[in-house]
């Protein structure tokens, strides 16, 4: 049992992520509450901003996506924690909803209503991808990384899209294809990586 911490005003939260470490994150309006099982301790990390997505990649960074500015990316070994802000996009492409890696160690971001970036890794440099969906009033609402170098996107209003890197080309699944709906709002990877959402 954890007494709640007298710095936090908003008790929703977003986004739960146990780290490599055993560490608990928690993205809520404020930013993220960081809880350390062990020590029994908890840290309240401002932002300013909602922390609605927490992903932990395969060298143990912690990313969370915020709403209005980006995503920050914590090194829990360097104790650095770095910003990146997508300018070259509308003020809503700094609303990140999603966030996963690809097998070449690529860092996908999906945004509210800027469709998808990749982020390389090594220098942070960002690319952003031309897809077949006009994502204007499309959030990206969950990315996985499924096998054979396919990402899939659930969207809320277009229904997955699939992005296979082997070739660069894309496959539309919606209503028109089986799905019941077109507003998808998770995808879950099985342990022998079929698909389900």
């Amino acid at each position: 049992h954890f007494k709640p911490t007298t710095d936090l005003k908003d008790d929703k939260f977003w986004d739960i992520l146990e780290d490599s470490n055993g560490q608990i994150w928690l993205g809520n309006n404020a930013g993220v509450l960081f809880i350390d099982p062990v020590k029994k301790a908890i840290k309240l990390l401002k932002f300013n901003s909602p922390v609605v997505q927490i992903f932990e990649d395969s060298k143990g960074k912690i990313w969370l996506g915020t709403e209005g500015k980006g995503v920050f990316i914590y090194d829990p070994y360097k104790k650095t924690l770095r910003n990146i802000e997508f300018t070259y996009l509308s003020s809503k492409g700094n609303n990140v909803y999603s966030i996963t890696e690809d097998d070449r160690n690529q860092i996908w971001i999906g945004h509210a209503t800027e469709g998808l970036s990749i982020i390389h890794r090594d220098d942070y440099s960002i690319k952003s991808m031309n897809t077949p969906i006009d994502f204007s009033n499309v959030p990206v609402t969950h990315l996985l990384n499924g096998k054979d170098g396919k990402i899939w996107a659930s969207t809320f209003r277009a229904g997955i899209l699939v992005f296979d890197q082997n070739d660069a080309t894309y496959q539309i699944l919606d209503k028109d294809h089986g799905l019941h709906s077109n507003q998808i709002v998770a995808l879950h990877k099985s342990k022998n990586s079929d698909i389900w959402t």
